[in-house]
Parts: C-alpha cells; sequence; structure tokens
C-alpha cells in the first residue's frame, strides 16, 4: 500500500487528538504531530509533505498562513483549521496557490473525512497514471 506522508501543526492538544482520532482511520496515511512553527519551519526544510493539516491562529505571532507560504511543492494538499471567521485570514486562505481546504473547529468528522478521501482518491489516481 502507498504510503501518503502529513505534517500536522495544531497548538491545541484537544484539536490535536481530534484529528489523530480520524487520521487514524486512514492507514496509508503517515502523519507527524508538532505543535510549533519552529517545529514545523525545520519538519518542511528537511523534507516534502503531500498534506499539510494546519491550524490559522497559533499561540505565537506567526499564523498558519504566514508558515504555508514557506512550502515549495505546489502538488502539497493544505486543510487550513480555525475556530475563527476573518475576512482577513480568509482573503489571505485564497490567495496560497495550493489545493486547499478550510476547516472550521470545533472539527466535523464527516467534512474533514471527506477532504481526507478527496487527497487520497487524487494522490491515488495520480500514482496509478505513473504506474
Amino acid at each position: 500500500m502507498k504510503q501518503f506522508n502529513c505534517l500536522v501543526l495544531e497548538d491545541s492538544l484537544s484539536d490535536q487528538l481530534s484529528i489523530e482520532m480520524i487520521l487514524n482511520q486512514f492507514p496509508e496515511i503517515e502523519t507527524l504531530y508538532i505543535s510549533s512553527s519552529k517545529e514545523f519551519l525545520n519538519e518542511v526544510s528537511k523534507r516534502s509533505y503531500m498534506l499539510i493539516i494546519v491550524d490559522i491562529k497559533l499561540q505565537e505571532s506567526v499564523t498558519g498562513i504566514d508558515l504555508i507560504k514557506f512550502l515549495k511543492d505546489a502538488s502539497t494538499w493544505v486543510i487550513i483549521c480555525s475556530a475563527y471567521e476573518s475576512q482577513v485570514y480568509y482573503n489571505q486562505y485564497k490567495s496560497l496557490h495550493f489545493t486547499k481546504f478550510y476547516l472550521q473547529k470545533p472539527v466535523d468528522e464527516y467534512i474533514f473525512k471527506t477532504h481526507i478521501e478527496s487527497f487520497l482518491f487524487s494522490k491515488r489516481n495520480l500514482y496509478a497514471l505513473d504506474s
């Protein structure tokens, strides 16, 4: 089975656990969980991730959207999570040049799974074409 790597940046332990419970239902996704922007920048400098799930509002001065701008691989899929509804964040989110989804907190399991299944369907088809 093809493995797909995923990086999750979530600084709230309860939200991270909610995400983890859902991602654990997808054995083909290998996930690394981190909780700071420093860890995020370190990880994305070492390797490319196929899927990144990031909180918008972090306990630090930087936002998840600011961090996404450091990604180099345009084929990366991004799921942005937020408990905040903000036009400013929305406009920044729209300008990102990645396949992206927005997920409102608390995480709705059905919507989140739908995003993950879309990611897997797309990547599986891409790898099937390459074979």
